[in-house]
């Protein structure tokens, strides 16, 4: 008895997924640091709508964000960081400039796939005692290929 196999080709193409989150309030302790405050974009199997699995490459092609600002703040400098998938440490930190949008190509040569996140984290100074609040919400747009 002869056995037949057959393969099924997967288009290539093109997706983006799209996470946005709220940052919480900073606290401003008596040295005049802020608490470290921030949010994590985390990548699970069901948000690449199919396009994982075996014989499915995942490529990173740019990250498009929205920072959010603490207008309250003495200073704000936040960081964007990225982390390969299930890693519980970044592989790629950039500097992003509080309360603008952008996009970065940084992070492309990185393994990219369900597991994989980006963490914007904002260092902060203000006057001792303040609650400082984010102007809004962020959000992470990861372009990628398959």
């Amino acid at each position: 008895m002869a056995a037949t196999f057959t393969t099924s080709a997967y288009a290539a193409g093109t997706d983006s997924i799209t996470i946005t989150a709220n940052p919480g309030n900073v606290f401003v302790l008596s040295t005049g640091s802020g608490l470290d405050a921030g949010e994590y974009f985390g990548l699970t199997f069901g948000h690449f709508n199919g396009h994982t699995g075996l014989g499915i490459t995942t490529k990173l092609t740019s990250v498009q964000y929205s920072v959010a600002s603490y207008p309250a703040a003495i200073s704000d400098h936040p960081k964007m960081c990225y982390y390969t998938p299930y890693s519980s440490t970044p592989i790629q930190c950039i500097d992003v400039a509080a309360g603008t949008t952008g996009t970065t190509t940084a992070f492309n040569n990185q393994q990219f796939g369900p597991g994989a996140r980006i963490s914007i984290m904002h260092k902060t100074t203000g006057t001792p005692g303040n609650n400082l609040k984010p102007s809004g919400p962020e959000t992470v747009v990861f372009n990628y290929s398959y």
